[in-house]
């Protein structure tokens, strides 16, 4: 497994009337979770697709709203990569109000294939799967 840490801040401007963060928002965590962890262990989804004509579109995303989060709050986001998979990649992600698990007020998943850039499936690249593995067991913040 593979663990990424990173805080937000809920921005009033997220809110609805009754200062709970709009549900949307958190999907947009999710993504700046994700590009982050993949930055963090070497893999920027940019470089993948510009060196390597990969590209990680998702296929799936489930969420789980526990509690909202409101104006002003400092959340983690805890976004893991449990598996290597051939031909897909799942991120999970835990937002809390604390390090700890029983704060979540949000759980989420999201799945992702490997395409080329023109669409077309294929496998996780041998390289890409070897730089993952060197990060294996890894936590970072």
């Amino acid at each position: 497994m593979i663990k990424y840490r990173t805080k937000f801040t809920v921005d009033a401007a997220d809110t609805d009337a009754n200062d709970i963060m709009h549900y949307a928002k958190y999907l947009d965590w999710f993504e700046i979770a994700r590009n982050e962890l993949m930055r963090k262990i070497g893999l920027p989804f940019e470089q993948l697709e510009a060196e390597q004509g990969l590209i990680m579109p998702i296929i799936k995303i489930s969420v789980s709203y526990i509690a909202g989060a409101k104006a002003g709050q400092e959340l983690q986001c805890v976004t893991e990569i449990r598996d290597i998979l051939h031909n897909r990649f799942e991120f999970f992600y835990s937002i809390r109000l604390d390090e700890d698990k029983e704060s979540e007020i949000v759980a989420g998943k999201t799945r992702h294939i490997f395409a080329s850039t023109g669409g077309k499936t294929t496998k996780l690249p041998p390289d890409m799967e070897t730089v993952i593995r060197e990060h294996w067991g890894n936590a970072f913040e």
